[in-house]
């Protein structure tokens, strides 16, 4: 929950290259309010998670512990891909093409976390991020100005890291009602 409340004010600070002032600033606090909120529930998280009952069967060890290694084998292969294809972007000719870059990698990263996570959402989130990065790069080809662009994708990216965030909520509230835990 915390990554996604780094990553939405990321992109909103994205989005707002493109806004004028009073929208920008409008969208910026909105979206801090909620990353503040989403902090919020991952505090309440962690303090609850201390009294989460442990899992018993060395089959879920097992699977947990996979799921685990996928992750962070995804997660690798992403920060390799998008180191090297930044490097190679953000020479001063092509700059304007590191940030939707980084966007494709945010929504393509989203299949393979809905595959290892069992998490329906993140399909959906994967094609909306992969669309809006998408459009907003043929609008780039066509000779717009990047801000256009920029509002394009990192509103689209804000929006799904913030759907992801709200979707960690609910999970995290059915496990801790699932496990009869209060929280302070």
């Amino acid at each position: 929950m915390l990554m996604m409340a780094l990553f939405t004010v990321f992109w909103t600070q994205v989005a707002s290259l493109g806004m004028d002032d009073a929208t920008s600033r409008l969208v910026v606090w909105i979206f801090f309010v909620y990353s503040g909120l989403l902090t919020i529930c991952a505090a309440c998280s962690f303090s609850a998670s201390s009294r989460f009952s442990s899992t018993d069967t060395t089959t879920d060890y097992a699977a947990y512990r996979g799921q685990g290694i996928l992750y962070g084998i995804v997660i690798t292969c992403e920060l390799l891909l998008l180191f090297a294809v930044t490097t190679v972007l953000l020479s001063p000719e092509q700059w304007n093409g590191a940030i939707p870059v980084i966007a494709l990698a945010t929504g393509l990263h989203f299949y393979p976390v809905a595959w290892a996570f069992r998490r329906n959402t993140a399909y959906y989130l994967a094609a909306w991020t992969c669309f809006v990065t998408l459009t907003g790069m043929y609008i780039l080809a066509g000779g717009e100005t990047p801000g256009r662009a920029y509002m394009l994708i990192g509103a689209g990216a804000a929006l799904a890291t913030a759907v992801c965030g709200i979707d960690m909520m609910c999970a995290c509230y059915v496990m801790i009602r699932k496990n009869g835990i209060t929280i302070p």
